[in-house]
């Protein structure tokens, strides 16, 4: 998110990020966003060369990131649920 609102460079450590909480700085990113912002084009990420192809905008990269944490969501239902039934 800070790469994509913030202009900033990524230096995601993906590991050390499932180790926290969401920090507070990557929540106020999207305080006081204007509309005029969710259109703006976006470089896509290094680590998705597959999103090259075609610009990206800030609303196009916020879509992608809630659609992708409800998607772990759901993982984390069905596992869930089969804990829950003895499945697993």
């Amino acid at each position: 998110m800070r790469q994509v609102l913030g202009n900033r460079r990524d230096r995601r450590d993906r590991v050390a990020d499932m180790a926290h909480d969401v920090q507070r700085q990557d929540i106020t990113l999207l305080d006081g966003l204007p509309d005029s912002e969710m259109e703006r084009e976006t470089a896509a990420p290094a680590f998705r060369p597959e999103y090259a192809s075609a610009p990206r905008t800030v609303r196009d990269c916020l879509q992608h990131m809630i659609d992708h944490t409800a998607m772990h969501l759901g993982h984390v239902q069905v596992t869930g649920q089969f804990v829950n039934r003895g499945v697993i």
